[in-house]
């Protein structure tokens, strides 16, 4: 019975060979240096912290003149220690997510003297069998993650141990086969990376005109010559779609921000009614950005802890509003009004004190056609992003056995 992949490249067709980890790969010390030992001024010795695998690197194969990697402190210099060289593969060993635990980089290229550092595995090749950077590719592929899944353990944070390596299999083709799949990954993370910049430009430049309008010399109006507030209760329980807000994805069913309960009370006749166009905030979380615009529902409910209103279109525009929200202006004046000791929140009538630049409602209707030109334009640059990671996913979920 053949061997092989769901999807490989045309010119092979023979078997893969399936190895257990532990005649590949061998474990070596390393240090458990902590944030507080580190620095990016200057050094001797680099360090490779776990926390760079999980947030910090956006590409598998690395250099090890990688700027995020830190240097150590010089009083905690080591005295004992093993190298990371070429081909060495470094594995975060825990995560409060399961599916994390083991999540790989790969030293492709060394000119450093670097070590790895707390919560990682340091994975030597004990054959020649790899090519620089399958390692890497192979520990994110669903045949890899599948097996770490089964065997990390833990309750709130999850971890796997270097004896993990007697338990986990690798399977190999050629040499050639290997250098075609590491190529076409390669190409895919650097043009995702190449997508990042591009958002991030677009992003810059809108947060750009944003400062340079709320900059201006405008007249300055009060909010509450702007807003009403929406406090309708949905009495009859007619509506059942009951929303909440996310800081990063704004209105949203509730059942989806809370997949794993039900927090919504049986009893939704207190809740308020919003409409499209209408805003909502929780008071205790605006200063972290829950703060947004129903756009892409008709009507809905909402809990009533939370502040609604909606906006006079007759002085101001959605766009403009929004641009208000994100600027450092907003920022400043939310940061003076917040009360509480320990949970900080933003009254309604706190918010109806702030002032906004205000210009004539053509202005803002010109600069709000540019801002929302860029937020389609970002719009499709996510949505390609979004193509190419998933593009890439699919590659390593059938591109290895």
């Amino acid at each position: 019975m053949a061997y092989v992949p769901n999807l490989r490249f045309r010119s092979f067709s023979e078997n893969w060979t399936r190895y257990c980890a532990s005649d590949l790969l061998e474990s070596v010390t390393t240090n458990s240096l902590t944030w507080d030992d580190l620095n990016y001024d200057s050094g001797i010795v680099k360090n490779i912290h776990y926390g760079l695998i999980h947030k910090g690197f956006t590409e598998t194969c690395i250099s090890d003149k990688n700027p995020l990697i830190p240097w150590i402190n010089g009083e905690k210099a080591l005295k004992n220690y093993t190298l990371v060289g070429l081909g060495d593969l470094i594995l975060a060993d825990a995560s409060e997510d399961r599916k994390d635990v083991g999540k790989p980089i790969e030293i492709i290229d060394t000119h450093c003297v670097t070590v790895s550092g707390l919560h990682t595995i340091h994975a030597k090749d004990k054959t020649d069998y790899f090519i620089p950077g399958y390692k890497g590719f192979y520990f994110q592929s669903s045949s890899m993650k599948n097996q770490i899944y089964k065997i990390a353990n833990g309750s709130k944070i999850y971890g796997i141990s270097p004896n993990a390596f007697n338990e986990l299999y690798i399977s190999i083709p050629n040499k050639n086969e290997q250098a075609k799949i590491v190529d076409l990954l390669i190409k895919i993370e650097e043009r995702i990376s190449t997508q990042n910049k591009i958002i991030e430009d677009y992003s810059l430049l809108k947060d750009s005109i944003i400062h340079q309008t709320f900059s201006m010399d405008y007249t300055k109006v009060k909010l509450s010559a702007l807003l009403t507030e929406v406090s309708v209760r949905n009495k009859e329980e007619h509506i059942n779609n009951v929303l909440s807000v996310s800081n990063k994805l704004g209105f949203i069913k509730q059942s989806e921000q809370f997949e794993d309960r039900e927090v919504a009370s049986n009893d939704t006749s207190n809740y308020k009614i919003v409409s499209k166009g209408d805003y909502a905030y929780n008071p205790a979380r605006i200063n972290v950005g829950s703060i947004a615009r129903l756009i892409h529902y008709d009507k809905g409910i909402i809990s009533p802890m939370y502040s609604c209103f909606r906006i006079d279109l007759n002085k101001i525009t959605y766009t403009y509003f929004d641009m208000f929200l994100n600027s450092s202006s907003f920022n400043r004046q939310l940061n003076k009004r917040l009360e509480g000791s320990v949970r900080q929140c933003l009254t309604f009538e706190g918010m109806l004190s702030m002032s906004i630049e205000l210009p004539p409602i053509e202005i803002q209707k010109s600069i709000s056609d540019k801002i929302d030109m860029l937020n389609d334009i970002i719009k499709i640059e996510i949505d390609y992003r979004t193509a190419l990671i998933k593009q890439k996913q699919y590659l390593l979920n059938n591109l290895f056995i």
